[in-house]
């Protein structure tokens, strides 16, 4: 049972954190593929690259 409540109970966060560092990490990888299968205009390149430092900074902060 992990509601509103189960944020004040330790293991309940850690596992949460651990799971957005998961999707945090499949999101990069997403990105990724993106970034080197795609034709991208310079702006789609830029959004892209953008988005998957901001995820890379989530991901350190999770990890910390």
């Amino acid at each position: 049972e992990t509601g509103n409540d189960g944020d004040r109970c330790g293991v309940f966060q850690i596992d949460g954190l651990e799971e957005k560092l998961a999707l945090c990490r499949q999101s990069m990888e997403e990105v990724d593929l993106k970034l080197r299968r795609e034709k991208l205009s310079p702006e789609g390149r830029k959004s892209l690259e953008r988005e998957r430092n901001l995820l890379m900074t989530k991901a350190d902060n999770y990890g910390k």
